[in-house]
């Protein structure tokens, strides 16, 4: 069921110092330094080798902005869009406030799948589990506690499924991942937006939790257990459990079950999947922070439901040409046509050419405070 996405979507903000990637090396002082989500990780390394203008690690979208915020990075990576608090907070630290009022850039960059994992896998034929929306909010309400519960089995007919308790892998940071992951199940099921408040770092109840950080850490918690499910970014689901193989082959990766003009389709996620959510065009009189509602739970036919977009976060005014140009020649290389091209080389799914123009042209509002970078210097 398609409903619009509520609530802010506001946590704590997980500190995670992980190794930077991609572009010049660390120090080096022309690179711009980003920061943020987890699932964005494998397109940014590839953007910013191929820009060479960045560098970025991979430490949670919830960080990711806490240092875009604090000015620690001049770039960052987002999976959700920014709360009032938190664009109240970029005002605070930068004191830069466009002539329309705006204090933060924030563009779509990329769209991609979160994939459920499982441990658990049918014998034979069908070759991997299905599960609805509702089985999955209680799966991860904890309403549902064990493999071989009606609802689980009501998905998967003719399937044996074993009779032990489900352990459930969650994320340990302030992951947009998770944002996105809750957000979908609440609108399948009020029950689980009563249990789980949708957020970045949700308080999960129930026992046979696992946390672990990232989605790196995600697919270690799913593949070195045999009674476990869990939730990752494409990427890096065929990474640790296709070996490279492509998604249609990876089997620990679930179908969701989506109605649809009245019949059930169950869909596997794939960057073509993903691709036709975002197929129907943003209005024009929506903001581009409403991207990621208007792709998540998407009614095109074929569609893959759970869809994460990933906003580039930047501030309206830079210290200086170099940082400026830096910063903003990363995002034009990230909407460019070979920047895309990357994005589906690594399992994710470009956006559509009429929403890169609309991001382009909002490039416009970052500036350098000695004017020497902006609109007319472009």
């Amino acid at each position: 069921m398609r409903r619009a996405m509520t609530g802010a979507l506001l946590a704590a903000l997980a500190i995670l110092p992980l190794a930077a990637c991609g572009g010049p090396e660390a120090g080096d002082e022309k690179a711009a330094e980003g920061s943020g989500s987890t699932f964005a990780r494998q397109a940014m390394r590839a953007w910013c080798d191929g820009s060479d203008l960045c560098t970025y690690r991979a430490v949670g979208s919830g960080q990711g902005v806490a240092d875009a915020v604090g000015q620690t990075t001049e770039l960052g990576m987002s999976d959700v869009p920014l709360t009032d608090e938190e664009k109240e907070a970029f005002f605070r630290t930068g004191g830069s406030v466009a002539p329309d009022g705006t204090v933060a850039v924030q563009i779509p960059v990329l769209m991609g799948a979160v994939a459920v994992v499982t441990s658990v896998l049918p014998e034979g034929d069908p070759t991997r589990l299905r599960f609805t929306g509702r089985a999955l909010a209680g799966i991860f309400s904890g309403a549902i506690g064990r493999w071989s519960d009606p609802a689980i089995a009501a998905d998967n007919p003719g399937v044996a499924l074993p009779d032990r308790p489900i352990t459930r892998c969650v994320r340990k940071d302030s992951s947009g991942t998770t944002a996105t992951l809750t957000t979908f199940l609440a609108q399948e099921d009020p029950a689980f937006a009563g249990a789980v408040a949708p957020s970045r770092l949700p308080a999960w109840p129930g026992a046979r939790i696992v946390r672990f950080e990232g989605n790196e850490g995600m697919g270690a918690c799913v593949r070195d257990r045999d009674d476990a499910i869990g939730y990752i970014d494409l990427p890096d689901g065929v990474t640790i459990f296709g070996r490279g193989a492509p998604p249609e082959r990876v089997t620990r990766l679930a179908q969701i079950g989506v109605e649809r003009d009245g019949a059930m389709e169950w869909v596997s996620p794939t960057p073509a999947t993903t691709a036709l959510a975002g197929s129907v065009e943003l209005p024009d009189d929506q903001p581009l922070t409403s991207f990621g509602a208007h792709v998540l739970d998407s009614p095109i036919r074929g569609a893959y439901p759970v869809v994460l977009t990933t906003y580039m976060v930047l501030h309206t005014e830079y210290r200086g040409a170099r940082t400026c140009d830096q910063v903003v020649g990363t995002a034009r290389y990230a909407l460019s046509s070979k920047g895309q091209q990357e994005l589906v080389d690594a399992y994710y799914a470009p956006l559509s050419g009429a929403l890169r123009a609309r991001a382009l042209a909002e490039l416009d509002r970052v500036t350098a405070d000695d004017g020497s970078c902006g609109p007319s210097t472009r």
